[in-house]
């Protein structure tokens, strides 16, 4: 659809969905990392460091608007696609709300919103706690989707954020020892990251979950020429970068025992014995599993890796303005 001609003018569907690439390759929709060539994953972090670095911003979103539609919570995501896009100079329109949250007396079908908010919007970001229905929005929708966070599944933005927060950091993304720890099983930030880190040739993917809560086999087996290794407690020792993908207390059979969770705490003690040029990151919120006072270790670079998030959005909504230009 095309909110910024009249009344949908100049664009079918058949346009939409078959506009020839641009040269970094997007996809029209991005579920996950995966969807992204390596060309088109190393051009965004470039142009983020360009806007990190005070470039020129452009305004390839004057007169445009980014529609949010959010059912789960959320602050660094949703606040920073609202950043970014103001700062690309376009308006968000934000659909999130109770009316979509799970549990509502005959909700309006995925598919119907995604064709009624593609009419008033040139780009949308979807949030949701099903894999299946970012997915249904996405085929639903005529312009492009882009996955603000899927199930337990895919996160996209996110392993671009820290991909760049580990080249701000180390210096580099290739030849690194990654350590990626949390309840991995539930984690769509840690399952994107891997994925997003095997494409760099790491020296060594170091997963630190309990027992049960790794990474699934098809998630890890993709990184054949990959050193893999697994932990069921923190080991730091020898790491250039630790991935801190959450540990919730869960509930019911996921519920975690205080006792497991302490193996997996991250203090200023513990952190001792990474190398001072090392870096801690999490994209945030922290649930229990970094104390406090290991923010002011000069390894603890998690609240810098969420502030310069704002960049890498932003180099993506530029990227993507090229599919919805009238």
């Amino acid at each position: 659809m095309c909110p910024s001609a009249p009344i949908c003018g100049s664009r079918s569907a058949y346009e939409l969905r078959n506009r020839p690439p641009l040269d970094m390759h997007l996809p029209r929709s991005l579920f996950d990392v995966d969807d992204l060539s390596d060309h088109a994953v190393r051009t965004i972090l470039v142009r983020a460091g360009e806007l990190a670095s005070g470039a020129e911003t452009s305004r390839p979103y004057a007169g445009r608007t980014v529609g949010l539609f959010f059912s789960q919570p959320s602050t660094r995501t949703r606040v920073g696609f609202t950043a970014a896009v103001a700062r690309l100079a376009g308006t968000v329109a934000d659909a999130s709300g109770p009316k979509f949250q799970d549990g509502m007396d005959g909700p309006e079908s995925i598919a119907d919103t995604a064709r009624v908010l593609d009419d008033y919007c040139d780009v949308l970001v979807i949030r949701h706690a099903s894999e299946s229905v970012v997915r249904e929005f996405a085929h639903a929708a005529e312009v492009p989707v882009i996955n603000g966070g899927a199930g337990c599944v895919a996160h996209p933005t996110q392993a671009l954020i820290d991909l760049f927060a580990i080249q701000r950091s180390a210096g580099r993304l290739d030849a690194l020892r990654v350590g990626i720890m949390g309840d991995l099983a539930s984690s769509r930030t840690g399952r994107s990251l891997f994925k997003a880190l095997v494409r760099f040739a790491p020296v060594e993917i170091r997963l630190m979950a309990p027992a049960g809560r790794h990474l699934p086999n098809e998630t890890t087996a993709s990184a054949e020429s990959v050193t893999v290794t697994r932990r069921e407690e923190l080991a730091l020792e020898g790491l250039d970068v630790l991935y801190v993908a959450g540990m919730p207390p869960g509930t019911g059979d996921a519920q975690l025992p205080m006792a497991v969770r302490e193996r997996f705490y991250v203090s200023r003690a513990r952190l001792s014995v990474m190398d001072p040029s090392a870096a801690v990151l999490c994209a945030l919120p922290r649930t229990g599993d970094i104390d406090p006072d290991a923010d002011g270790d000069p390894r603890s670079h998690y609240f810098r890796q969420s502030a310069e998030g704002l960049f890498v959005r932003m180099a993506l909504m530029e990227a993507y303005a090229a599919w919805s230009a009238p």
